[in-house]
């Protein structure tokens, strides 16, 4: 049986759980709660994570999963250098930041191990694609 729902994906768990942890470390400090363009620009980069697994698993086929589950693990490592970015102004500690970068790491790497789950799928139907059209026998168009 496979996944019914994006909630059910480790991907989206993790993601999800560090989104979360990026928002209670931003709320926790005065500064970096008070800088609004940090604070929105780190909060962006996190949430964008989630919400590409989500709609990467609502679109239709594993090309365009994949491609979404990219620009998910690019957005996880924008927040992750955010975070650390957060740590060099000064506004928490590296202590603060820890659990968010870890959960944010294992995120990335629950993202990767889904892309390599999906891209057989991909090449499969891509091999397909090019199969039918160079012998001319994909699906026929019915008469009249």
């Amino acid at each position: 049986m496979g996944v019914r729902r994006v909630e059910e994906l480790h991907a989206w768990q993790l993601a999800h759980a560090f989104k979360r942890e990026v928002y209670a470390v931003v709320r926790a400090s005065a500064d970096a709660s008070g800088d609004f363009r940090f604070r929105g620009q780190l909060f962006e980069a996190a949430s964008s994570g989630e919400s590409n697994v989500e709609e990467g698993f609502h679109r239709y086929g594993a090309g365009e999963m994949l491609l979404f589950l990219s620009y998910a693990r690019a957005s996880i490592a924008e927040a992750r250098g955010r975070l650390k970015d957060g740590v060099d102004r000064g506004y928490y500690g590296t202590a603060d930041a820890e659990r968010a970068l870890a959960l944010g790491a294992r995120a990335a790497g629950a993202i990767a191990a889904l892309q390599r789950s999906l891209r057989p799928f991909y090449h499969q139907r891509k091999s397909l694609k090019a199969r039918t059209r160079s012998t001319g026998h994909g699906p026929r168009k019915p008469p009249g």
